[in-house]
């Protein structure tokens, strides 16, 4: 399934953050839903949790696999995710959206889980 239609998404801090793009992704790519999963994450930056419950609905891997999800954290600053996709991970950030190596992705965070849903 093609991710071209993503590809133009323009980010914004507060309305369309990295897990507004992670939930649209993920729904086109699996036909499920996981924004209810979610909701910490869906909030303006200052505001954006992980939550515990998440834990629940997904499950935390050793190492990424195709269509899982990457959770990145830095000692201070939001928690941000990505989608693994075809061994790059598919991101949105205010530079717009990007689909890099893990290497390259994660630059900056001293953190990076993966998790299946």
């Amino acid at each position: 399934m093609s991710i071209d239609r993503f590809l133009g998404k323009v980010y914004d801090a507060n309305t369309y953050n990295c897990a507004h793009f992670v939930c649209e992704v993920w729904e086109h790519l699996t036909g499920r839903k996981i924004d209810d999963f979610m909701k910490g994450f869906l909030l303006p930056v200052k505001d954006r949790y992980a939550l515990t419950s998440i834990r629940k609905h997904f499950k935390k891997l050793d190492a990424p696999i195709h269509l899982s999800i990457v959770l990145m954290r830095r000692p201070k600053g939001a928690p941000h995710v990505g989608i693994y996709y075809k061994n790059k991970v598919l991101q949105i950030a205010e530079e717009g959206v990007t689909l890099t190596p893990l290497d390259v992705a994660s630059i900056g965070f001293n953190k990076v889980s993966f998790y299946e849903c």
